[in-house]
């Protein structure tokens, strides 16, 4: 499951504090409207709740919506989608959000994100890399990897760059409630320019429709 979470804010002046953030991403995939040779197609969305940890940043979110595309034998997808970052002051920030989950090489999970958010006086691109291999954990199947996330301003801001290790812990009970259902908590240090962080991120992604 994809769990790139937006982090839109600009960094002003470095910090030598560590930062601990939280984030939960819910992920809708309403699959199978249409299915040809290329694949299978539908509708995704995405609803982010920011640092949930922030006490003035609690109604911080952001939500997309817009296609889907399946692909490949091991449920790789790509969505392309346009929605808004809702900020701590309730502006309602527009953006153009588009992902990608590939799993077409054996055993290595990539996701993807790049979003552009064009109002002039906070134009920004956002890019999120992330790649992960399974380990074992006795009879528990982990992931772990690397993730980098990016901030570059097109409005004269300091850019935000960062990169660094994750670990992705399956929440396989959640399946148990629906099939539909599939949940993790992944955790990454990120080194950065700016404030380094620790991030963890409770994702539910729930999948209906056509198979």
């Amino acid at each position: 499951m994809f769990l790139g979470a937006i982090g839109i804010q600009s960094a002003e002046k470095p910090d030598d504090s560590l930062a601990f953030q939280l984030r939960i991403p819910i992920h809708l995939q309403f699959t199978g409207l249409h299915t040809n040779s290329l694949g299978s197609f539908g509708i995704a969305a995405w609803t982010i709740f920011s640092d949930v940890t922030e006490e003035d940043n609690n109604t911080a979110n952001f939500n997309v919506i817009g296609s889907l595309w399946q692909y490949g034998e091991r449920g790789s997808w790509l969505e392309v989608m346009g929605g808004y970052k809702r900020t701590e002051d309730g502006f309602n920030d527009p953006a153009l959000d588009i992902r990608l989950f590939d799993r077409t090489v054996p055993k290595v999970n990539i996701a993807a994100e790049i979003a552009y958010f064009p109002r002039e006086e906070r134009r920004r691109l956002y890019t999120w890399l992330a790649m992960d291999i399974p380990i074992s954990l006795r009879k528990y199947q982990a992931r772990i990897g690397l993730e980098s996330e990016n901030i570059v301003s097109c409005s004269g801001r300091r850019d935000s760059l960062g990169i660094g290790p994750r670990l992705v812990l399956p929440l396989p009970f959640v399946s148990k409630i629906s099939p539909a259902l599939s949940s993790s908590l992944t955790t990454t240090y990120q080194y950065r320019n700016d404030r380094d962080f620790v991030r963890c991120y409770l994702g539910l992604t729930y999948k209906f429709g056509k198979k």
